[in-house]
Protein backbone atom coordinates (compact mmCIF):
# COMPACT_ATOMS: atom_id res chain seq x y z
CA UNK A 1 0.00 0.00 0.00
CA UNK A 2 1.72 3.50 -0.64
CA UNK A 3 1.43 6.25 1.31
CA UNK A 4 -0.18 9.12 1.14
CA UNK A 5 0.83 11.93 -0.93
CA UNK A 6 -1.03 15.10 -1.20
CA UNK A 7 -1.99 17.13 -4.70
CA UNK A 8 1.18 19.36 -6.01
CA UNK A 9 -1.35 21.65 -8.20
CA UNK A 10 -4.12 23.85 -9.00
CA UNK A 11 -5.93 20.91 -11.50
CA UNK A 12 -4.31 17.88 -8.80
CA UNK A 13 -6.46 19.72 -5.76
CA UNK A 14 -9.63 20.18 -8.31
CA UNK A 15 -9.50 16.68 -8.93
CA UNK A 16 -9.42 15.65 -5.40
CA UNK A 17 -12.23 17.51 -4.58
CA UNK A 18 -14.41 16.27 -7.34
CA UNK A 19 -13.24 12.45 -6.16
CA UNK A 20 -13.83 13.05 -2.50
CA UNK A 21 -17.38 14.43 -3.12
CA UNK A 22 -18.35 12.18 -5.49
CA UNK A 23 -16.43 9.06 -3.75
CA UNK A 24 -17.13 10.33 -0.33
CA UNK A 25 -13.83 9.00 0.80
CA UNK A 26 -11.10 11.38 2.79
CA UNK A 27 -8.66 12.04 2.48
CA UNK A 28 -7.77 10.89 -1.55
CA UNK A 29 -3.92 10.76 -2.33
CA UNK A 30 -2.61 11.47 -5.77
CA UNK A 31 -1.38 7.65 -6.13
CA UNK A 32 -4.70 6.24 -5.02
CA UNK A 33 -6.50 5.06 -8.09
CA UNK A 34 -10.31 5.45 -8.41
CA UNK A 35 -11.38 1.90 -8.84
CA UNK A 36 -9.44 0.83 -5.53
CA UNK A 37 -11.60 4.05 -3.61
CA UNK A 38 -14.63 2.36 -4.92
CA UNK A 39 -15.12 4.41 -7.97
CA UNK A 40 -17.91 2.43 -10.46
CA UNK A 41 -18.53 3.10 -13.45
CA UNK A 42 -21.76 5.65 -12.09
CA UNK A 43 -19.18 7.60 -9.93
CA UNK A 44 -16.57 8.20 -13.07
CA UNK A 45 -19.64 9.77 -15.01
CA UNK A 46 -20.29 11.59 -11.89
CA UNK A 47 -16.53 12.88 -12.20
CA UNK A 48 -16.41 13.50 -15.96
CA UNK A 49 -19.46 15.39 -15.69
CA UNK A 50 -17.80 17.55 -13.05
CA UNK A 51 -14.31 17.63 -14.92
CA UNK A 52 -16.08 18.80 -18.03
CA UNK A 53 -17.39 21.84 -15.84
CA UNK A 54 -14.14 22.62 -14.78
CA UNK A 55 -11.71 21.88 -16.98
CA UNK A 56 -14.05 22.30 -20.34
CA UNK A 57 -13.01 18.91 -22.06
CA UNK A 58 -15.07 16.23 -22.49
CA UNK A 59 -13.52 13.19 -21.09
CA UNK A 60 -14.50 9.23 -22.41
CA UNK A 61 -14.93 7.21 -19.73
CA UNK A 62 -12.57 4.59 -20.46
CA UNK A 63 -10.05 7.42 -19.79
CA UNK A 64 -10.23 7.43 -15.82
CA UNK A 65 -9.69 3.46 -15.98
CA UNK A 66 -7.00 3.94 -18.00
CA UNK A 67 -5.16 6.21 -16.14
CA UNK A 68 -6.56 5.88 -12.48
CA UNK A 69 -5.07 8.21 -10.01
CA UNK A 70 -5.59 11.73 -10.07
CA UNK A 71 -1.57 11.92 -10.92
CA UNK A 72 -2.17 9.90 -14.46
CA UNK A 73 -5.83 11.33 -14.48
CA UNK A 74 -4.27 15.22 -14.33
CA UNK A 75 -1.72 14.38 -17.32
CA UNK A 76 -4.17 13.25 -19.22
CA UNK A 77 -6.86 15.91 -19.00
CA UNK A 78 -3.75 18.64 -19.02
CA UNK A 79 -2.87 16.65 -22.27
CA UNK A 80 -6.51 16.61 -23.69
CA UNK A 81 -6.88 20.53 -23.31
CA UNK A 82 -3.42 20.99 -25.02
CA UNK A 83 -5.21 19.06 -27.95
CA UNK A 84 -8.57 20.88 -27.61
CA UNK A 85 -6.58 24.49 -27.15
CA UNK A 86 -4.56 23.58 -30.71
CA UNK A 87 -7.52 21.83 -32.44
CA UNK A 88 -9.35 25.55 -31.76
CA UNK A 89 -6.52 27.71 -32.44
CA UNK A 90 -6.17 25.54 -35.89
CA UNK A 91 -10.00 25.87 -36.75
CA UNK A 92 -10.00 30.01 -35.65
CA UNK A 93 -6.59 30.55 -38.11
CA UNK A 94 -8.29 28.13 -41.30
CA UNK A 95 -11.57 30.81 -40.41
CA UNK A 96 -9.66 33.80 -40.70
CA UNK A 97 -7.64 32.59 -43.94
CA UNK A 98 -11.03 31.74 -45.38
CA UNK A 99 -12.84 35.27 -44.69
CA UNK A 100 -9.86 36.66 -46.49
CA UNK A 101 -10.29 38.21 -49.79
CA UNK A 102 -7.55 37.50 -52.74
CA UNK A 103 -6.15 40.49 -52.73
CA UNK A 104 -5.59 40.81 -48.91
CA UNK A 105 -4.11 36.77 -48.80
CA UNK A 106 -1.89 38.05 -51.19
CA UNK A 107 -0.69 40.50 -49.69
CA UNK A 108 -0.41 38.60 -46.54
CA UNK A 109 2.06 36.06 -48.29
CA UNK A 110 3.62 39.00 -50.02
CA UNK A 111 4.44 40.36 -46.53
CA UNK A 112 5.55 36.41 -44.71
CA UNK A 113 7.80 36.10 -48.38
CA UNK A 114 9.66 39.24 -47.85
CA UNK A 115 10.19 38.40 -43.80
CA UNK A 116 11.84 35.22 -44.67
CA UNK A 117 14.06 36.71 -47.40
CA UNK A 118 15.70 39.02 -44.84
Amino acid sequence: EQSYVAASSDMEAALVRIWEDVLSVYPIGIHDAFPDLGGHSLAAMQVLSRCLQKFSVDIPLKTLFDAPTIASFAQTIAALRMAHTDARQYEEMVAKIESLSEEDAAAVLASRVSRQAR
